[in-house]
């Protein structure tokens, strides 16, 4: 997908004007996707160019429903800045959620198109069935932008919107389209998987960056320093970061040679590290990657790509998004960050 036009992330001034422009691109999309329907209608016998109709049916459903949306003011008004942003960046990631779904959703209907007539009926329904999945997630997704018209901004929603679509908000933080937010505190108690997970992210930003210096290793207490002024609004104690050190290292993501009476803890920058940093490199571009694009970027074997990936994934590092029925995609939270 296209998105130069999603370059230069929007001031409250500016706002309105970003805010046409995806809509125009997903208007487009829209009339693409009709097209496509259209098209592939004249190939179909009768029991599947029935359920290609339901399809269409749904799809001009979405369209009146955008159509409408656009047309309507929204009924909002803040004068708290906070609330503003939120507002904004609650709109941004539900207008991008529903062009990038579009855009899947118009390469799905592509191979359809050009596999049909080699596709037995049985296959073709089946393609049918998952695109028709597809659709109504955007109508769901539809019906919700819809209530940012009339609806104050929460941060319930925004962070059940994060919850539910966790790579497309890293791909929009690394696009710098919305803010990465880098509180943190540390509970005493209750949701401290949360917790760990992302203080687990901040701290491997730490390593990457200074693996960027051609650090291949350095003590803990430095590293500790050099996290406190990175982060200054996220809470830890020592044994925290202690924690996630040698979850990483135990996950194959970087080394840690435990401290002794005469030598102190120390971080080793190396071996899977750097290779990590180059799947990284690959996904900056567009903001995530795929499993082939490693592959041949790499030279690295399928089974060697696919366990590098889960470990990524397991720690937190990763996010693999199978929401897409043109296949998945690998995000990078703090990608953005990284290239500071």
């Amino acid at each position: 997908m296209s998105l130069e036009f999603l370059k230069f992330p929007p001031n409250v001034n500016e706002f309105h004007g970003y805010e046409s422009k995806i809509q125009l691109e997903i208007n487009s999309r829209i009339i693409d996707v009709r097209n496509y329907i259209l098209s592939i209608m004249k190939n179909l016998k009768i029991e599947n160019k029935k359920l290609l109709l339901k399809l269409k049916t749904t799809v001009d459903g979405v369209k009146t429903q955008f159509e409408t949306l656009i047309a309507t003011v929204s009924q909002i008004e803040q004068t708290d800045t906070t609330k503003l942003t939120l507002h904004h960046e609650t709109i941004i990631i539900l207008d991008f959620l529903l062009l990038s779904r579009f855009e899947d959703f118009s390469v799905g209907l592509q191979n359809l198109e050009r596999t049909i007539l080699s596709l037995g009926e049985g296959a073709v329904r089946d393609l049918i069935v998952l695109l028709l999945s597809s659709v109504q997630k955007i109508d769901d997704l539809l019906k919700i932008r819809v209530l940012t018209n009339t609806l104050a901004p929460s941060q319930d929603l925004f962070g059940k919107l994060g919850e539910d679509f966790e790579g497309d908000i890293a791909y929009l933080e690394t696009l710098g389209l919305i803010h990465e937010y880098e509180e943190l505190t540390r509970p005493l108690l209750f949701n401290k998987k949360q917790y760990f997970k992302k203080l687990k992210q901040y701290f491997h930003k730490t390593c990457l960056s200074l693996m960027e210096k051609d650090i291949k290793s350095i003590e803990f207490s430095q590293t500790i320093e050099i996290f406190q002024k990175r982060y200054p609004d996220v809470e830890f104690k020592v044994e925290d970061l202690e924690r996630v050190a040698i979850e990483l290292q135990d996950s194959g993501i970087l080394g840690v040679i435990e401290k002794t009476s005469n030598t102190p803890m120390t971080i080793v920058l190396a071996d899977d590290s750097s290779i990590h940093r180059d799947i990284m490199e690959i996904a900056k571009e567009k903001g995530y990657t795929t499993r082939e694009e490693i592959v041949n970027e790499c030279k690295l074997p399928i089974e060697r790509v696919l366990q590098m990936i889960k470990k990524l994934e397991d720690t937190g590092l990763a996010i693999v998004d199978e929401d897409y029925s043109s296949g998945n995609k690998i995000y990078f939270p703090g990608l953005y960050e990284i290239e500071q």
